[in-house]
């Protein structure tokens, strides 16, 4: 038990480093994460009205599935661009002291976590006042955030030992974040014509399910092939992958 005690401890002095030097020497500090989530969902809500997406409010008739949506999306797209990241930008701790590349890794899930609570709350309040809030599941939302993310876990580990050892993964993977983005039903209907399509991204599907622990009487769309298939491929990465990988890139750093 005071062994993991010591772990957890040193998992959260890490994380609470890694805030610190992200926001050296800004006025707000962590703050500024806040501010950055809070923008976001005002910027796609403005931009949300502006395009007048009519598809969008005839079927939804209000913004939960843009709240709901935006919840789901933004910890998550910080969760991989961090992951991905944080192997190269720990280098220098990972050569001087003999911490476990473990728990740097999981260094950017727990940070996750921590967004997902931050802006999990709030919705519910805003849900709840607008009598849409399904009491009953609602509780179980963030956890299924936070499951839905470790499964993606194995992926984004592969990720983070591959930057290390070909450097240009960040770029070509925030135009693919964008991509995703897109393809998920966030500024649109699961209902579209054109989401029978996009239900393939395993994501549509994650997004899917957590609506329906958050919504009240809301009827998921989901792809039970494509989660079979996240399920496989990330086992693989788990057991196979990252095994044969992780050799080269601990000589590398």
């Amino acid at each position: 038990m005071q062994d993991l005690l010591q772990k957890a401890y040193l998992l959260f002095a890490l994380t609470k480093r890694d805030y610190t030097i992200q926001y050296a020497g800004s006025v707000l500090g962590i703050f500024w994460m806040i501010l950055q989530s809070v923008f976001f969902l005002g910027l796609y809500i403005f931009v949300s009205i502006i395009l007048n997406l009519n598809q969008f409010y005839k079927e939804s008739k209000d913004f939960s599935l843009l709240l709901s949506g935006i919840v789901f999306w933004i910890p998550f797209q910080e969760f991989i661009l961090r992951t991905s990241n944080i192997l190269v930008e720990n280098r220098n701790l990972l050569k001087k002291t003999t911490i476990s590349v473990n728990y740097i890794l999981l260094i950017p899930a727990l940070q996750m976590s921590f967004h997902y609570f931050l802006l999990y709350f709030p919705i519910l309040c805003v849900f709840y006042f607008l009598q849409i809030l399904n009491l009953y599941f609602c509780w179980f939302g963030v956890l299924f955030l936070i499951l839905n993310a470790f499964f993606f876990f194995p992926i984004l580990v592969y990720l983070a030992n591959s930057n290390v050892l070909l450097k240009d993964i960040s770029p070509v993977l925030r135009m693919f974040l964008q991509l995703v983005f897109w393809s998920l039903p966030i500024l649109y209907s699961s209902n579209s014509t054109f989401a029978e399509v996009l239900s393939w991204n395993p994501l549509f599907s994650s997004l899917e399910i957590f609506r329906y622990f958050l919504l009240e009487n809301y009827s998921p769309k989901i792809n039970w092939i494509s989660i079979c298939i996240l399920l496989f491929v990330s086992i693989f990465f788990l057991f196979f992958a990252n095994y044969r990988i992780r050799a080269i890139v601990l000589d590398q750093i």
